[in-house]
């Protein structure tokens, strides 16, 4: 009996003993385990700040990078103007007539409608000008009682302009503009063959005859660089219709 208490107990103890290093590499194993388990984790979460930092630190090279390769590209598609059209700036006009005032007495235009003008911007919508222009031509007079006649006439215009510019940015390098100009008309007229008579008399034909003059007038210029530009203009100075070129002073 005595030989078999202490046996058990030692079986006991040994089985107790197994139970508790069981229990102890179970707990290893599961801590193990565990940290096993929360590694990955960590080493994820990781990588995804690291991702996270590089693409804040990336992403504004990329803009940067984007704005020194593209910028210089649209800035060479925009085309700065020829020429904006401002105040301070003075410019010299020369042009000719394509319809002459005197287009009604079917007259014959020895010397074209030449016009010469200078205008001087005092501000960035309005310019005042003064215009001279010269022209001749010749007609015949018919009457069943007197001898046909030819004339010349010798037409001389000065006038001040007074213009107001429209300075569109949606129309660059064009000037369109509008005013009224108060001129002065001369006119010499002469018989190519003969001398003034009574048909002159008559008729109301005089050599010499003068008046003021007050007239609109419209037009659109376009500058092909910053000196050079060419207009087209509709009144009635020295023709109904011009044309001319224009250069900055």
């Amino acid at each position: 009996m005595f030989e078999g208490q202490p046996y058990a107990r030692v079986v006991a103890f040994g089985e107790r003993l197994s139970a508790l290093l069981r229990e102890g590499r179970v707990g290893a194993l599961a801590a193990k385990d565990h940290f096993l388990r929360q590694k990955p984790t960590s080493k994820q979460a990781l990588t995804k700040n690291k991702n996270i930092a590089m693409k804040t630190f990336l992403l504004p090279l990329v803009f940067l990078f984007c704005g020194l390769v593209f910028t210089p590209q649209l800035y060479s598609q925009y085309k700065k103007p020829n020429r904006i059209f401002k105040k301070g700036q003075a410019d010299i006009f020369a042009g000719f007539g394509l319809l002459p005032t005197f287009l009604k007495d079917r007259a014959t235009q020895e010397l074209p409608p030449l016009s010469l003008r200078y205008e001087n911007r005092l501000a960035n919508n309005y310019s005042i000008g003064l215009e001279i222009g010269h022209s001749i031509s010749t007609t015949d007079a018919r009457d069943p009682t007197f001898e046909a006649k030819n004339y010349r006439n010798r037409f001389y215009y000065v006038g001040l302009r007074n213009t107001v510019h429209c300075n569109c940015e949606a129309f660059d390098n064009w000037d369109i503009y509008g005013g009224f100009s108060l001129g002065y008309n001369l006119t010499n007229i002469s018989v190519i063959e003969g001398a003034f008579g009574d048909f002159e008399k008559l008729h109301g034909i005089k050599e010499q005859k003068s008046k003021m003059t007050f007239h609109g007038f419209v037009g659109a210029r376009y500058a092909c660089n910053a000196s050079l530009s060419f207009y087209g203009e509709f009144g009635y100075g020295i023709s109904i219709i011009q044309l001319g070129v224009g250069y900055q002073l």
